[in-house]
């Protein structure tokens, strides 16, 4: 077996949207790869039959990443711009989405429907009745109530705008997507047998924003979390119940105690929702679960004594898609959450029991819950993405990435434990280079994790194998303000850059003491987003590191503050400060006040439609640099956000890779 190359990359698949049939025969899974032609990724959908145990490809456009199944049977309906002239359309700025439908036993999909606004997300009501979310623009006619001239006039006016902005409402923009400010999200029916639709959402209010929508068991009644951007997003989500047919709210809680964050009707009688006050530990709270009376709304909690978050966040730069991660399944509900280094999936009754239903290391990216045991996409056993069934135990049943576990070298990590001066348990690993000699000294790489409310697992991490590839030994580490271990543990605001800073600094120590094999003379730095501020932190406060490679990453919180897409609440949460009333504070937890001491040659590296780090904060930090006459290097990737590594154009990922590799080894 040979050693890990960074072209592997190219030829991963990413698995997403895995979904069950309505008999329980069948999973569904979408399947991406990089597309060498357009630079980017195609998508086709994937049948595993489970009584025959065996595995087809049944769409081969590469544009199907979103679909449902049919309520009733083996028929997929595929939200995908196939045609030429439908995708022209789109691109010229008119709003289509088109249907198709796949039988499972009769073929290619055909276009079965098109519906006049751009379809986010979509369910199915009855055989031929769907409700969706879709963008609208602020002050406009909704596109689907103009007339053919009437949105021929409406495109033109939008590109006529394509020359200017003006804004009103915070946030401006978002990552990813760009200035949203006038854009909100409603939900709409669309009743497929008279080509009919019906805006839903608008009874809430025209400006309101949908955030998540969830049916009733009966499919009758919508359970919206909703929100305004008028002037400023609210922080805290409201929630609504309509009544579908005759648009009717039924209930409208709009109560600021609680942020919202999903919700599920399973009778008449029972409410449940996910929310947290955000009192005693600011916007990173965990939520917590709670029944929710509908003649008084008082919040009855189902599990205090569980103070995890509820989501994955095992962090991994091979994951390309996510799906819906809680989910209502006759009486119980289920989620993923991240416990300790590793996320499984949990189950919750209504009278608030909480079991555990997976329970190794690893990830646990998405699922299914069926009555032939539990489906999900993991990050097993050092491997890419698979799929796995539990029963009495897991087991892999597919083999999309196998040439991985087959044709190279994987490094397992050796994890370790030390304990910070509050007692608390660090969780760190080390991972020795590839053809590892014990009598022989090796370069280091501390690599950092963003979040920070996220955490490094034992998972495989392409970066972190391709380092190891090339001869370094690769420490990564969960400090305090990570997830897994509680919101006591995650809250550091107001002390960025001290117990992160020496958490990280302690396993460094420990590392080096336990690991005689690190050479100390050469050891490099880097990390993403918050871990590209504790590397600007860093290089700050030490010159023990050779070369440091920052990416996307946080100069100053003071701008910050102002040019990012959640800046105006982040920033102010996460330092327990503001530029006005405690600059000082908001200041002394910037990196920028420091970088008068660098002296350890920097790569900077940033995507220019990065909004949620913009650009100023690598402009800002290769111009101190370069003042002070500190080597150093600014790469700006055109047409890329935040998630550079982890969703961006994969020749570009591989480029990342490349400069922060070869920039380390410049040090050597």
């Amino acid at each position: 077996m040979g050693k890990i190359k960074k072209n592997d990359l190219l030829k991963m698949k990413f698995l997403s949207n895995l979904s069950i049939s309505p008999d329980n025969k069948y999973l569904a899974v979408s399947v991406s790869q990089v597309d060498s032609e357009t630079k980017g990724y195609e998508s086709n959908i994937h049948i595993y039959d489970i009584e025959q145990n065996k595995w087809g490809q049944y769409t081969g456009s590469g544009l199907d990443n979103s679909f449902i199944w049919d309520m009733n049977l083996p028929i997929i309906y595929i939200n995908s711009l196939r045609d030429v002239k439908d995708k022209e359309k789109r691109k010229n700025g008119y709003e289509i989405s088109s249907i198709y439908q796949l039988d499972l036993f009769k073929g290619e999909a055909i276009k079965k429907y098109i519906i006049p606004k751009n379809i986010k997300s979509f369910k199915q009501i009855s055989e031929f009745k769907f409700i969706f979310s879709a963008d609208y623009v602020l002050g406009t006619k909704d596109f689907y109530l103009l007339s053919n001239e009437e949105k021929e006039l409406e495109v033109k006016k939008r590109k006529d705008k394509d020359g200017y902005e003006i804004i009103e409402n915070l946030p401006f923009w978002e990552n990813g997507s760009g200035f949203i400010h006038n854009t909100i999200t409603k939900i709409y029916t669309y009743d497929a047998e008279n080509d009919k639709i019906k805006n839903i959402s608008d009874i809430l209010g025209n400006d309101i924003d949908v955030y998540d929508f969830q049916l009733d068991p009966t499919k009758s009644k919508v359970v919206v979390i909703y929100g305004t951007k008028l002037g400023k997003m609210d922080l805290k989500n409201k929630l609504a119940i309509i009544d579908i047919e005759n648009k009717k709210v039924i209930l409208d809680y709009t109560d600021k105690k609680y942020n919202i964050s999903s919700a599920f009707m399973f009778d008449e009688n029972n409410l449940i929702v996910s929310a947290a006050a955000m009192e005693k530990y600011g916007i990173n709270e965990n939520p917590k679960f709670y029944k929710v009376n509908f003649d008084t709304l008082d919040f009855e909690c189902l599990n205090s004594d569980f103070d995890m978050s509820l989501w994955n966040s095992v962090g991994t730069d091979i994951r390309l898609y996510s799906s819906e991660n809680l989910k209502q399944i006759n009486s119980k509900l289920y989620f993923i959450s991240t416990v300790g280094y590793s996320s499984n999936i949990f189950e919750l009754d209504l009278k608030g029991n909480l079991k555990q239903l997976t329970n190794n290391a690893g990830s646990v990216d998405e699922y299914v819950i069926t009555d032939k045991g539990i489906f999900f996409i993991g990050l097993r056993n050092m491997v890419p993405q698979e799929i796995y069934r539990v029963s009495d135990s897991e087991e892999k049943i597919s083999n999309f990435n196998d040439y991985i576990a087959e044709k190279r070298e994987i490094i397992y990590p050796n994890h370790f434990c030390v304990k910070d001066s509050d007692n608390y348990s660090i969780d760190y690993w080390v991972m020795k280079p590839y053809k590892f000699k014990a009598d022989k000294k090796y370069p280091l790489i501390l690599d950092i994790h963003g979040g920070p409310k996220t955490v490094y697992g034992e998972v495989y991490y392409h970066e972190m194998q391709y380092w190891a590839a090339e001869g370094f030994a690769v420490l990564f580490c969960n400090p305090r303000g990570s997830d897994g271990k509680g919101d006591e543990f995650a809250d550091i605001r107001g002390e960025y850059g001290k117990v992160d800073y020496d958490n990280i600094m302690l396993c460094l120590n420990q590392a080096i003491k336990t690991n005689t094999f690190i050479d100390t003379d050469k050891m490099y730095v880097t990390g993403g987003s918050y871990g590209g501020f504790m590397t600007n932190w860093i290089i700050g406060h030490t010159d023990i590191f050779k070369a440091a490679a920052t990416q996307r990453s946080i100069s100053s919180w003071t701008s910050m503050y102002g040019t990012t897409d959640i800046g105006y609440y982040f920033a102010t949460d996460q330092t327990a400060s503001d530029p006005w009333n405690s600059y000082d504070k908001m200041w002394s937890q910037s990196p920028m006040k420091f970088y008068n001491n660098i002296k350890t040659p920097t790569l900077i590296v940033h995507s220019d439609q990065d909004y949620r780090c913009w650009l100023s904060e690598a402009l800002q930090l290769f111009t101190s640099l370069k003042h002070n006459d500190v080597d150093s290097k600014l790469v700006i990737f055109k047409n890329e956000n935040h998630e550079l590594t982890r969703s961006g154009r994969p020749d570009n990922r591989i480029k990342n890779l490349e400069e922060i590799t070869e920039w380390f080894k410049k040090y050597l």
